[in-house]
């Protein structure tokens, strides 16, 4: 075994000088950006070793090609990148471009009658400010989520519309052209009362509603019913009596709370009742009020009941009480109007259907293209902020049966005469429902008893004459 040969110290500067230039990776010059990926650029380094000048040569092209590519990559990433554009033009607004921003509303008693196409007279004369419908008002969202609560709502609203139950912004109009009707309903809502609200009991109502507003929606129902329907009202005695002061549950008014409707009550067309996913379709789902207003089943026979739940479809529409005719949706600070809009929209078309059906069944040749005052139902909406008294009513169009809810009245809930109007209306529609709502439900029983008689006179006649021929034949 030998050893290698010494070697000087020129020739070991050379190997050395060699295996620099190899191994070395130069830093290119700065270029122009290429379109499309450059062919390899030749090297311009010469090796030292001149017996393997042809590997050096190739290893080096290999190495300025893929610098080459690398630099054509990065400069087509920082022209897909939008980082430069928006750092250009995130810019924030300057203070004559925030003036020149359209203004909102104030949430005032003018702005909403004129969202609503009318003017208070009272108010003539003041100046305009821009104008803001009360579905906008109510689309002032404080978080994301109810922004997205409110969407689905005007997604669910547009699903109702498909199976024909209307909102107040397509039945409204529709109620402007029907003069004598509203007149009627109007005259339900808007009646004189021989006791009003006091001053100070609406001062009270406005100081527990700015407390509660903010809470949940149980705790806005218990703190303010009390304020909104009393226990009881004052009533004529007659002619030569004194006024009395006389309960609403003596006259058969009973109520339920937060309760289902029944199954399937909210009317479906024919060529939809057989869909499996209403909600999803149609937005349809079962009513379940804040609160239901209708007859104790005190108020009326047990042969009476007994034709009610024979007939009438609504005697088991809210358990408990029969034939409801008015119900209140109820919204805390979470809530929109939309919502109970929707809420209301479906729970009046349950309650009209209802009545429709046992009223057509006792009357021969029953118009169904007129709104039928004995088949209208009311309801209460309400926010933090505004309440609507809508009535509900159904007219057929060219065989289709469309479902109205157009708005009656409107308060303001920061305005102590709106706080007035809006108790002293609900106490109207009570009352209504105690007198005339129950005289027509009293005169459809009559009929349906009378039908009843004939029928089972035949059946007695029937079942008699079918004995005589038996025995003439023994």
């Amino acid at each position: 075994m030998g050893f290698a040969a010494k070697r000087s110290h020129a020739e070991f500067r050379c190997d050395t000088a060699n295996c620099q230039t190899l191994f070395s990776y130069p830093s290119p010059a700065p270029t122009t950006l290429f379109s499309d990926p450059p062919p390899s650029i030749p090297s311009r380094t010469r090796s030292f070793r001149t017996e393997s000048g042809d590997k050096d040569s190739t290893y080096e092209q290999k190495v300025r090609s893929w610098q080459a590519k690398e630099q054509f990559h990065t400069s087509r990433r920082r022209e897909k990148s939008p980082l430069p554009l928006l750092r250009r033009s995130a810019s924030l607004p300057t203070l004559s471009e925030l003036r020149s921003l359209p203004l909102i509303a104030p949430l005032t008693q003018q702005n909403l009658l004129s969202a609503e196409g009318e003017m208070d007279p009272r108010l003539a004369g003041a100046p305009a400010t821009p104008q803001k419908s009360v579905s906008s008002i109510s689309q002032t969202y404080d978080t994301p989520s109810q922004a997205s609560h409110a969407s689905s709502s005007v997604d669910v609203g547009a699903k109702l519309e498909i199976i024909n139950i209307f909102g107040h912004e397509t039945s409204t109009p529709i109620l402007q052209k029907l003069p004598d009707f509203k007149a009627e309903v109007l005259s339900v809502v808007s009646g004189e009362r021989l006791s009003a609200m006091k001053p100070q009991s609406a001062k009270r109502f406005r100081s527990d509603f700015n407390d509660v507003k903010s809470r949940n929606e149980a705790t806005l129902h218990d703190r303010m019913m009390p304020h909104m329907i009393k226990s009881g009202r004052t009533v004529s005695g007659g002619e030569n009596a004194d006024e009395l002061y006389k309960e609403f549950r003596e006259d058969g008014l009973d109520r339920n709370i937060d309760a289902d409707f029944s199954a399937g009550c909210v009317p479906i067309p024919p060529c939809h009742a057989f869909e499996k996913n209403l909600e999803r379709l149609f937005g349809v789902k079962n009513p379940k009020p804040d609160f239901t207003f209708g007859f104790n089943p005190s108020t009326f026979t047990k042969d009476e009941q007994l034709l009610l739940q024979r007939y009438d479809t609504s005697y088991a529409l809210s358990k408990g009480i029969i034939s409801p005719f008015f119900i209140m949706e109820w919204k805390g600070s979470r809530g929109t109007m939309q919502d109970c809009s929707v809420q209301a929209r479906r729970g009046g078309a349950a309650i009209v259907n209802a009545r429709r059906q046992i009223r057509a069944s006792t009357i021969p040749d029953y118009d169904y293209f007129t709104p039928d005052l004995a088949t209208i139902a009311f309801s209460c909406a309400m926010t933090s902020e505004i309440a609507y008294i809508a009535v509900h009513w159904c007219q057929r169009i060219a065989d289709n049966d469309y479902w109205y809810m157009a708005v009656a009245k409107r308060f303001f809930l920061a305005e102590d005469d709106d706080i007035q109007r809006l108790r002293l209306c609900l106490h109207n529609i009570i009352d209504w429902g105690l007198s005339e709502r129950r005289n027509s439900i009293k005169e459809e029983l009559r009929a349906l008893d009378e039908r009843w008689q004939i029928a089972r006179s035949r059946d007695l006649e029937t079942q008699q004459g079918s004995v005589s021929k038996r025995r003439r034949k023994e």
